[in-house]
């Protein structure tokens, strides 16, 4: 469990970070934040790190990732999850 709570933390830091610099619809960021927390799991399915060179650079390995998980992706789409049930419940803008 402990892997895959900061999997779902980092996908509600990232909404927050975004809807607190851009006034963007709810559902239009969280889905966007969503296919970038996937394509950044998808670099990690094609080594994209080993690819540039970098497999000894502890920067990269945080900032990327170095290994792939289902797992993660169902930890992102429940973070996103989360997110649309606190802005619903929070009532103060629309989910659209």
């Amino acid at each position: 469990v402990r892997p895959y709570i900061g999997d779902v933390l980092v996908v509600i830091l990232i909404y927050c970070a975004v809807r607190s610099v851009l006034d963007s619809p709810v559902r239009g960021t969280a889905l966007a934040v969503l296919a970038f927390s996937f394509a950044v799991e998808g670099l990690q399915y094609i080594h994209f790190i080993d690819l540039l060179g970098l497999q000894d650079s502890r920067i990269a390995a945080t900032i990327i990732g170095n290994s792939f998980s289902w797992m993660d992706l169902v930890a992102y789409i429940a973070g996103i999850v989360l997110v649309l049930i606190a802005e619903k419940l929070r009532g103060g803008s629309k989910i659209n």
